[in-house]
């Protein structure tokens, strides 16, 4: 008899126990697994003329995290998530930068310089489960989806969205709601999705 699909309450708290569960030292060979995977994929090249504009993200409760300061030292300019009411907006930062704690408790960059998201080349996005469709859930705020809603709307090849997740975070098939906005791809510590 085939099981029921989870709804997405169910395996938020599933997954965000298991990544509670993680210590330090299996986050940081989980990061360093996914660094070789991430720098492949978006093939940095410190010789380019302009920089690839990168959206990240700092880890937080068990998130699979980002070698931020290599991605720094390896010619991308980068830009952090800052909340704002519902929406979702991205500021520049780089390694040594102030970072300041607000909108839902996150270390944000103090500058309110932003970029257009359509500006963006790669968006990094955390996430609580995916499939190997590439479909995501995240933590239920939609600040995401909000922010991307144009890539649903329209065929547009920026900013590629990629999934950063653990390997246990991948489910068969998830639920998809009208308003979600598919990533282009999915890159964790063990394997890359592409949608």
């Amino acid at each position: 008899m085939p099981t029921q699909p989870l709804d997405s309450a169910t395996l938020r708290q599933r997954i965000n126990q298991q990544r509670r569960a993680l210590d330090s030292a299996q986050l940081a060979l989980a990061g360093q697994a996914l660094h070789q995977r991430l720098i492949q994929h978006l093939a940095i090249q410190p010789q380019r003329d302009t920089p690839l504009h990168i959206a990240v993200y700092r880890a937080v409760r068990g998130e699979m995290p980002l070698e931020l300061d290599a991605l720094h030292q390896a010619g991308a300019s980068l830009y952090l998530p800052v909340v704002q009411g519902e929406q979702m907006r991205f500021a520049p930062w780089q390694p040594g930068d102030v970072l300041l704690k607000r909108g839902m408790g996150l270390l944000e960059p103090a500058s309110q310089e932003f970029i257009d998201p359509t500006q963006l080349d790669r968006v990094l996005a955390p996430l609580v489960a995916f499939d190997p469709q590439c479909q995501r859930i995240g933590m239920g705020g939609g600040f995401y989806d909000r922010c991307f809603a144009f890539r649903r709307d329209a065929v547009r090849a920026a900013p590629q969205l990629i999934g950063i997740a653990h390997e246990f975070q991948r489910h068969d098939a998830l639920p998809v709601e009208e308003w979600d906005v598919p990533l282009d791809a999915v890159i964790t510590d063990a394997a890359t999705y592409i949608r």
